[in-house]
């Protein structure tokens, strides 16, 4: 019979008083966080959490989708899942490249079955420190009081990360700050980049465009000399929505030439190792202006203005022992020249034309309001004409709300408008395959209206369990006329749904379901694969099915070629589900695809398809 899978895709109890996952609301609560308040309950849930699967790199702009819905912690807070199966689940992680989990509570740390269904699809994932409004003045002025409290904090959010297996941080102070605690902050952007990268080279600290090197809430819109010496604190900046065509030809201008601008400002602003401090007049373009080299962190206000602030302040933040850091990785941030040479022209984008980009321009990621507020071509369904634009561009994007497919548009029909609203968006994204063995999916989308195992219903009640989510293929694909494939909740091989394969051509079809992986392969080795699926066509229910495994060296794929004709290879039938096992020798290299192929005039249902 077909393998299962792990304990994260066992039935479990739903109970609405089961314990749940929750914020952190108070400075107290993070900087007194350790291990040894997580419950059992939570121990649990996050032992069930999979190490992140390996994918295939995407060289050019990233995207990153910010989960922002009803406040956060909604149908997801429940540690072992609950009964609504019409809650939100996404299921287009093969597009994206980071996950931020939000809500405006000051520390998002996300529930653990969204960083289980992360990382059964190869995608990071990441929590939220969010100010706001005068509680956020208060915040920020406990964080940054001192260099022993950015510390603790810091700790925190590292201990914090690595039990809950996150890789990094949003970070959006989104309330005014004091000018002198300028230099604290950036000290613990960098400290809280640093310690991430003990968990993970890969991790990352993401900044979002709200208050200026000053201090002041003032939203930018661009990666400019307000803003950049955040940017440089951080892996990657998240921009504000309001931006123009013209904001998005800035930041890239100015991407581009921070590489050389860190060459320059080196040369003439770095300051002998005694030096504690350092000094930047006044400009009147207000840019940011940091230390550099090895020396002390200093950010220097106007006398008048560093006198307002102290007395309501409790600490000299921007003094060189306040500011100091082990490692320095900053520089000096200044306004970039403006760009005399013609704006580079840009052809129109398509899915086979991504603009790679540069390492900078992909550390920046355009805001895209999905509720479109005062917002590019006002969001929704509009949302791929702003993400044409960003990509023309050459900069990585950010997805703001994207549940609100489900929040607005109602739980009803959010299957489809889910699908419509990610189709549209398809032709700018890249995709991401698999790129390490096992592969393995039982097409479950962490909902379901039963629960099933081998073909059986062990539970009949509906459930919601993201943790249950399994590894799932790119379903936004244009897989031509009179072809079709979809999740399908009416019944399951494993988990709640199967993966519902039509074609009603003349012609037989491929269905290409994982395509940019890299599957490493050798002839030493043989690729078994395991599929469970049912004939739902009457014409092909009386037999078994002559499916076949192919590798083919020509095109770089695996592919599960069904037939309606009864051979060898098939084990047997369980309650109409037909398993099978198929041993593929292999070339020396790499699977890029992974597809099925129906013969015409046919559907099936798989239930399983596993590979290794």
């Amino acid at each position: 019979m077909c393998r299962g899978f792990d304990c994260c895709l066992c039935p479990r109890i739903f109970n609405a008083m089961a314990p749940i996952a929750l914020p952190l609301k108070k400075i107290d609560e993070l900087v007194d966080w350790t291990a040894d308040q997580l419950s059992k309950e939570l121990q649990d849930a996050l032992s069930c959490i999979p190490a992140l699967q390996m994918r295939s790199t995407n060289h050019g702009p990233q995207t990153l989708i910010c989960h922002d819905m009803k406040g956060g912690y909604n149908e997801d807070r429940f540690l072992q899942g609950c009964s609504k199966n019409d809650a939100y689940n996404f299921i287009h992680w093969h597009s994206i490249d980071l996950f931020v989990y939000f809500s405006h509570s000051f520390i998002s740390i996300p529930p653990p079955m969204w960083t289980a269904a992360a990382h059964h699809n190869g995608v990071p994932m990441l929590g939220t420190l969010i100010t706001e409004g005068k509680e956020g003045e208060e915040l920020c002025t406990a964080m940054f009081s001192s260099l022993s409290m950015v510390e603790r904090c810091v700790a925190s959010l590292i201990n914090i990360s690595r039990y809950h297996k996150l890789h990094g941080w949003l970070i959006n102070i989104e309330n005014k700050v004091n000018p002198v605690a300028i230099g604290l902050v950036l000290v613990f952007l960098r400290k809280l980049r640093a310690g991430m990268k003990t968990i993970s080279t890969d991790s990352l600290v993401v900044w979002y465009d709200s208050i200026t090197h000053s201090g002041d809430l003032r939203w930018q819109d661009e990666l400019n000399g307000q803003n950049s010496c955040f940017y440089e604190a951080c892996d990657a900046i998240f921009l504000n929505y309001s931006w123009s065509v013209d904001k998005l030809e800035a930041s890239l201008n100015y991407a581009k030439k921070l590489p050389l601008q860190k060459q320059r400002s080196s040369l003439l602003l770095c300051a002998p190792e005694k030096t504690t401090h350092v000094n930047v007049p006044e400009q009147e373009n207000n840019d940011c202006a940091v230390s550099s080299g090895n020396s002390p962190l200093s950010i220097s206000a106007s006398s008048a203005s560093r006198a307002n602030v102290k007395r309501n302040y409790p600490y000299d933040t921007a003094s060189p022992h306040a500011a100091h850091s082990d490692k320095n990785l900053l520089m000096n941030s200044i306004e970039l020249e403006t760009e005399t040479d013609l704006k580079e022209k840009r052809p129109p984008l398509t899915s086979g034309n991504l603009p790679s980009g540069s390492p900078e321009e992909t550390k920046v990621f355009v805001g895209v309001d999905v509720f479109g507020r005062n917002f590019y071509k006002g969001g929704g369904f509009n949302c791929d004409k702003a993400l044409e634009v960003i990509r023309q561009h050459g900069l990585s994007a950010a997805i703001f709300a994207p549940g609100w497919t489900h929040e607005v548009l109602g739980c009803s029909d959010f299957p489809a408008n889910d699908m419509k609203f990610w189709r549209l968006l398809g032709p700018y994204m890249r995709e991401r395959g698999p790129a390490s063995w096992p592969l393995r999916s039982c097409f479950s989308g962490g909902r379901g209206r039963a629960t099933y195992s081998q073909g059986k219903v062990i539970d009949p009640n509906p459930w919601y369990n993201l943790s249950r989510q399994s590894l799932l293929p790119n379903l936004i694909r244009d897989f031509g006329e009179g072809r079709t494939c979809i999740l399908d909740e009416t019944e399951a091989f494993e988990g709640g749904s199967c993966l519902l394969v039509q074609n009603s051509t003349d012609e037989c079809a491929r269905f290409l379901l994982w395509n940019n992986c890299a599957l490493p392969v050798s002839p030493a080795r043989v690729v078994r694969v395991d599929a469970a699926f049912r004939w739902c066509t009457a014409a092909a229910a009386g037999g078994a099915g002559a499916t076949r495994a192919l590798l083919s060296e020509i095109d770089c794929s695996l592919t599960l070629a069904f037939s309606t004709e009864v051979s060898a290879g098939v084990e047997g039938q369980t309650d109409q589900w037909t398993c099978g096992h198929w041993d593929c020798p292999a070339y020396d290299g790499f699977i890029n695809a992974v597809a099925v192929t129906l013969p015409p005039r046919t559907s099936l249902k798989l239930g399983l398809l596993a590979a290794q």
